[in-house]
Formats: C-alpha cells, sequence, structure tokens
C-alpha cells in the first residue's frame, strides 16, 4: 500500500479501509524508508480541518505519531497548534487520540543533557537549546492549564479522579497535563520554574489519605474515602481501604502509563532509526525484588502468612483476634510502603530529586505499621497456641527489619 494510498483511507475510508490502512503504516514505520510517508503526513496537517468525518480525524492524528515528531523537530510551535487544536475537539475520539500525539510532541524535546547522548561537556549551542526546549515544555503545561481554567465547569469539582470525569475538553486537557507532570523529570522541569517564579506551593498530603491504608479508617461522612464521595473511587463502593483499591494505587497507574508507553516507542524507534535521545531521560524505577531490603520484608511476609495459613488449617481461635485482624492487614501494607519509599529513594539517587512531602509521610506510615504489627505480634506471642514460637521469632525478626526499613 503506498504512502497517498494509506493517508486517503486514514482520511476518508470506513473502519475496515482506516485499519488496513493503520495496519500497512504501522508496518511501513518498521521500514527503513519511512521519510515519504514522515513528508506526507506532515502536509496533512494544514489540510487537516478539511477532514470531514470525525473517525477519520481521529485515525488520522492517532497515527501521526513520527510525523508531529518529525515536525515538532523542526516546527515546534505548528506541531503543538496541532495538538491543542485536537485536544479540544467536540469528538472524544479525536480528543483521545490528541492526549497520545502529545507524547510525540513532548518526546522532540531535548530538556537535560541526557537528551544530547549523556555528554560529559556540552557545547554552548547545546546548552542553549536544552534552555530553549524547558521553555518550550513550560509553555506547553500553561497553556494547557490556561485552557483546563477555560473549559472548567461547577459540575466537574465533584469528581475526585481524572477517569471519572465526563467526556469533554476539560477532561481531556487534564489527563495530558497529569500523564505528562507525573514523570519526574518532566515534573522537576515545571516545579523548578514555578519555583523561580515564586507560584510554587509545597503540596500537603490530605488527611483523608490515611483510610486508603489503616484497617480501621476514620469512618467520617466528609472523609474523600469514608463518605458519600467514596463511591467517586473507582473500583469502590463506600469505603475502599484497601491496597488495590487505594487512590495511591490510582495515582501511581496514572504516573507510570506515560512512562511505560514511551519505553515501547523507544524500542520502536531503535528498530527504525529514528534519534529520541529526547525520551532517555524517562527511566522507570526498579522492579520491587530488584530491591535488596524488599526481598528481605517480603521473604519475612510470606512466612507471617504460612504461620496464618498453619493457624487456618488447625483451627487456630487466635485468628479471629483484633491483633490477628492487624496482622493480617498490615504485613501487606508494609510491603506495599517499603516498595514506595525504595522508590522514592531510589528517585533521589538516580535523578538528583526527592518529593519530601511523600518521603516524609511514607516514613510515618512505615512507622505506623511497625509499630502496630510489633504489638499485634507481641499480643499473640503471650497466646498458649501453637504458632506461639514462631511468632515470637518474626517478632524479633521484624525488629531486626525495623532499623533497615526507616532508615531508607
Amino acid at each position: 500500500m503506498t504512502p497517498d494510498t494509506i493517508i486517503e483511507k486514514l482520511k476518508t475510508g470506513d473502519s475496515k479501509e482506516r485499519n488496513e490502512a493503520k495496519a500497512a503504516l504501522e508496518k511501513l514505520w518498521r521500514g527503513k524508508d519511512n521519510t515519504t510517508m514522515v513528508k506526507k503526513l506532515i502536509k496533512e496537517v494544514d489540510t487537516f480541518e478539511s477532514i470531514r468525518d470525525a473517525e477519520n480525524k481521529a485515525a488520522l492524528v492517532g497515527n501521526m505519531k513520527w510525523a508531529l515528531f518529525a515536525l515538532a523537530r523542526s516546527d515546534f510551535e505548528s506541531a503543538k497548534r496541532f495538538v491543542i487544536t485536537n485536544l479540544q475537539h467536540q469528538s472524544g475520539k479525536v480528543r483521545k487520540a490528541a492526549v497520545h500525539a502529545a507524547d510525540y510532541l513532548i518526546m522532540s524535546l531535548y530538556t537535560d543533557p541526557e537528551s544530547m547522548g549523556g555528554k560529559e561537556k556540552l557545547t554552548k549551542e547545546e546548552t542553549k537549546r536544552i534552555e530553549r526546549d524547558r521553555a518550550r515544555f513550560v509553555a506547553f503545561i500553561e497553556e494547557l492549564e490556561t485552557l483546563h481554567e477555560k473549559h472548567h465547569d461547577k459540575k466537574y469539582d465533584t469528581y475526585e479522579y481524572i477517569t471519572n470525569l465526563p467526556p469533554s475538553p476539560y477532561k481531556s486537557i487534564e489527563m495530558t497535563i497529569s500523564r505528562l507532570l507525573d514523570i519526574p523529570a518532566y515534573q522537576r522541569i515545571y516545579t523548578e520554574h514555578k519555583q523561580k517564579k515564586g507560584e510554587y506551593d509545597e503540596p500537603e498530603i490530605p488527611t483523608w489519605m490515611d483510610c486508603t491504608w489503616r484497617r480501621v479508617p476514620c469512618g467520617k461522612e466528609v472523609c474523600h474515602v469514608c463518605g458519600d464521595e467514596a463511591t467517586q473511587i473507582p473500583g469502590g463502593e463506600g469505603h475502599v481501604s484497601d491496597a488495590t483499591n487505594s487512590p495511591e494505587t490510582i495515582f501511581e497507574e496514572v504516573a507510570h502509563s506515560l512512562e511505560e508507553a514511551l519505553t515501547m516507542v523507544r524500542k520502536h524507534a531503535e528498530e527504525m532509526g529514528i534519534d529520541i535521545t529526547g525520551t532517555n531521560n524517562i527511566i522507570a524505577p526498579p522492579k520491587p525484588k530488584q530491591f535488596l531490603l524488599y526481598r528481605k520484608v517480603e521473604e519475612w511476609h510470606e512466612a507471617v502468612h504460612s504461620i496464618v495459613e498453619d493457624a487456618i488449617t488447625a483451627g487456630s481461635l487466635w485468628i479471629h483476634t483484633e491483633a490477628a485482624a492487624d496482622l493480617f492487614w498490615y504485613t501487606h501494607v508494609l510491603s506495599s510502603k517499603v516498595y514506595r519509599q525504595l522508590c522514592n529513594r531510589w528517585s533521589r539517587e538516580k535523578e538528583g530529586d526527592l518529593d519530601m512531602v511523600d518521603y516524609d509521610y511514607t516514613k510515618r506510615v512505615l512507622q505506623e505499621c511497625l509499630t502496630t504489627l510489633q504489638k499485634s505480634l507481641a499480643e499473640l506471642s503471650l497466646l498458649k497456641t501453637g504458632q506461639k514460637g514462631e511468632l515470637m521469632l518474626y517478632l524479633g525478626r521484624l525488629k531486626d527489619l525495623e532499623k533497615q526499613i526507616l532508615e531508607i
């Protein structure tokens, strides 16, 4: 299928033809000779509004990819205008495609020395380019924030999470801002800009966050987790103090979504021989088991879990106590929070960046978990049970781990 045929099917074809064109285009992107396709797609930016059907517009926006990347490298303002215009389109499908197109727009920027291939010393020209591209990134976010306010409606204030917002330009713009600023490297650029302007206020952890991990939440009606607004939390009705449904988990999913996308994009680009070194500063944190301390904590967690299973099999009555309930609950919380804090430390060592608000909050959570677990294990160890010796053993091991955990 020729480049002209691909473009025509994207612009005017039905669902079947658009899918055929998309498949052909993906094959073409993976080939060595895709310069012609890039040039032809770039020309479509100027005539984009002539496409009548929203489905076809969405197809073209969603498949611009490397053409948009190339356009942004040569004419960033035109590429930016294309993305911003379509983020406000009346069709949700076009807006969704534009949200993902923004990834390629930002990947075109050289935002730090790593973007230049990790050189030890940059030329004056390279330094100026980084400064220029950082300014472009900041200007893009600020323009999105202005549009975000423009499209705001009071009804949106009742929604706690982006995913729950009704389809609208407001939602698409907020998703784009969130996807980008949840990446530590980009967040740091924007935060530094705000600090220089004296507009940055250190965020505070809301009190309702405690209810996302505590076994016994506050139970107040005004709480975002326990009260009426708890139903706004995806996957939950009423109280959702559970590690799998907590707002924290949802935040992390949003934070990782673009990182995962960019990882795949970089791999694709390498196959095509396209230079996207500007994305090298997007590095996902290590997996849990890559941290030695996490493996130690998880080994302790699994051992305690095994003790609990034996007690259940033996019909031991202690498993029905409050102390046992705390033990079951906080062993899970401890593992997840240890990993989170290890990622905070990794970010500081790797990126030279540390979110002190999250770090301090996570440290407080870890302290409370450790105190509660030691208390429950101590109480259970006093009971005459078949697991008494093992419970005492793992109380001691937890105390050995305590110092390492709090020193993360």
